[in-house]
């Protein structure tokens, strides 16, 4: 198991070391472009791809498919069953004298053998019907005897079919009743599906966000690319005026004080790029070591003219938002619930019929035979009434507490709408305040970027020193930087209003309807691996990071060729079935910081007693 661990962090370290073998320089000029290649991708095409990828909305939607497999399961509860049964009856007990008088024996003896088969079923009005056919192989000792109306062999057989029915006419009875647990499953549905749509809706809207801080990452590094490129040339030129002895050692160490600022400010962006990527990666359920890639966005934030009245919001809220419609679907459920404890108040009062004729001879044939005739109808027609005593019951109880969790529902919902209203009216505000903030940032821009290059030339006349130019493309750097900053802002308070109004996904085209959210759960089920084959696949990944690797690279000390023959070898044994011990999710940071601790003791071991 430590070779395994060892090999994940060994992939890092070799990673690290590629970047730090150019002795301290800047990471624009090392290696490090070639070890992560550049996926440029647009915002559509990273938001399909998080919508395909992203683990949390595969829970979401798994939880919508069993939810939607609870309502059609309720929806069988009208579905016929079929009753079979047996039972054998062997009893011996003594006559009264009543019976003896009339039985002509002092006992009374039996052996029957009593078959039944029938089919059952509830219908929407509460009733239970069952048609059923019977069956009696009747043997005991009044058979054959003086007054046995001439069946002498020792057996009879006696059959009946007809159609029995209860029907509840208080207590359980009526459509509504019996179709609550259906209902109630049909609203559990509705709102899982609600709570889907909320999930991607808040998936759709963090893979956006991150992707325009990803785009302000990338103009925050270009810009910190032009500052030095500016920092560089005002040295070059201060140390040829130095030269010419048209500058002091201050103008030069002056550029080379902003250069080295500079230069840390974009190693400090540089990093940030790298996080925001991975980031963005992580959304989508994948790990820099599968993809060696850094991602970079290649669409721009705009500015965007929105709908900002209050009443066409609220009405698209009203129709949209996930949350809102999952709340009124719960009162609905509410209401269904009180409706059925409001019915368990009730008596039980039960109807009870039934129809059917009887057969009697002496084998299975004749007596079936006899049914067919009709001359032995028998039919009956009753009821039963159930009241509970007590002052109070639990139908009571339970009735009472439906009624407090309706009020609840309904002041929740009173509560979101209130909620969503002055969402609604922070976000447009947000909305129309990012909008005029861009344009005034870009007319501060084009200010500085005016003044600079107004700067510039009157640092070739020398009517200023470097230090007053340093100064100016600072703010210069600011204020574009602000442009970009505001414009990411006003992205996100467009995300931001589209959530409040539910309208995110409808103005994506990204809506399914549920036909093809059960397509998408069928993907689901069949791509998942297995825990005990993440593993194995994991190595295999790791394999094809450490295939890609530069097969020039040499190691720089002998401690780095022992680590890299480790990894060798851990790659090699790699087709062995792994051990059960090895853990199942290697995107656990705590498995990867155990694997860093392991590669750390590897490492002073091997410092402390090199091999030979």
């Amino acid at each position: 198991m430590v070779q395994g661990v060892l090999a994940i962090a060994l992939a890092g370290w070799m990673a690290g070391t590629s970047v730090a073998s150019e002795g301290g320089m800047p990471l624009s000029e090392s290696r490090w472009p070639g070890l992560l290649a550049t996926d440029e991708i647009g915002l559509a095409d990273y938001v399909d791809r998080v919508l395909q990828r992203n683990e949390s909305l595969q829970v979401r939607l798994l939880e919508l498919e069993v939810s939607r497999l609870r309502n059609r399961g309720e929806r069988a509860v009208f579905q016929p069953e079929f009753v079979g049964s047996y039972e054998h009856v062997d009893s011996l007990r003594p006559n009264t004298s009543e019976q003896e008088r009339q039985q002509f024996t002092s006992f009374y003896e039996q052996q029957d053998n009593l078959y039944s088969m029938a089919m059952e079923s509830l219908v929407p009005t509460g009733a239970r019907v069952r048609l059923g056919f019977n069956l009696s192989d009747l043997e005991n000792n009044l058979q054959g005897g003086l007054f046995s109306g001439g069946n002498t062999n020792g057996g009879e057989y006696l059959s009946f079919v007809g159609v029995n029915l209860v029907q509840p006419l208080l207590r359980n009875g009526g459509v509504a009743v019996t179709m609550a647990g259906i209902r109630l499953a049909a609203v559990a549905s509705d709102v899982a599906y609600q709570e889907y749509r909320r999930q991607v809706m808040q998936v759709v809207s963090r893979a956006e966000s991150f992707y325009w801080q990803l785009y302000f990452a990338q103009e925050q590094l270009r810009f910190f690319d032009e500052s030095v490129a500016v920092a560089e040339n005002l040295l070059n030129n201060n140390r040829a005026r130095l030269r010419l002895g048209n500058a002091s050692e201050l103008d030069v160490l002056e550029a080379e004080a902003g250069l080295a600022l500079r230069r840390s400010k974009q190693a400090e962006a540089r990093q940030k790029l790298v996080e925001i990527s991975n980031s963005l990666i992580g959304l989508c359920s994948s790990t820099v070591i599968e993809t060696n890639l850094l991602l970079r966005a290649t669409d721009h934030p705009e500015v965007r003219k929105l709908e900002l009245g209050m009443y066409p919001a609220w009405r698209d809220a009203i129709a949209l938002n996930p949350d809102y419609l999952a709340q009124r679907r719960r009162i609905a459920g509410e209401m269904i619930r009180k409706a059925y404890a409001r019915n368990q108040r009730l008596p039980q009062l039960n109807l009870k019929t039934s129809v059917g004729y009887y057969g009697l001879s002496d084998s299975p044939h004749d007596s079936l035979d006899d049914l067919q005739t009709g001359d032995w109808p028998a039919w009956t027609l009753g009821a039963e009434l159930r009241v509970p005593m007590g002052a109070g019951s639990k139908a009571r109880y339970e009735y009472d507490q439906a009624l407090i969790r309706q009020k609840q529902a309904e002041l929740q919902l009173q509560d979101l709408e209130t909620q969503i209203v002055n969402a609604l009216d922070t976000a447009m505000r947000n909305v129309a305040s990012t909008i005029q903030n861009v344009g005034n940032y870009r007319k501060v821009a084009e200010f500085y970027q005016n003044l600079f290059e107004t700067q510039q030339r009157r640092l070739d006349l020398g009517a200023i020193d470097s230090q007053k130019l340093l100064e100016t493309e600072e703010k210069l750097f600011e204020a574009k930087n602000t442009v970009v900053e505001s414009l990411v802002l006003h992205e996100r308070a467009r995300l931001e209003l589209e959530l409040v109004k539910g309208t995110l996904l409808q103005a994506r085209n990204l809506d399914l309807s549920k036909s093809d959210l059960e397509r998408r759960t069928a993907a689901v089920l069949t791509k998942n691996l297995l825990p005990e084959d993440r593993y194995d696949y994991f190595l295999q990944e790791l394999k094809a990071e450490f295939d890609r690797h530069d097969p020039d690279y040499s190691p720089n000390t002998p401690v780095q060729t022992e680590a890299i023959e480790v990894l060798r070898k851990t790659l090699v044994e790699m087709d062995a079935p792994p051990a059960e011990s090895y853990p199942a999710d290697h995107a656990d940071p705590a498995v990867l910081q155990k694997a860093l601790d392991t590669l750390h003791e590897e490492m002073q071991r091997l410092q402390r007693n090199p091999r030979k």
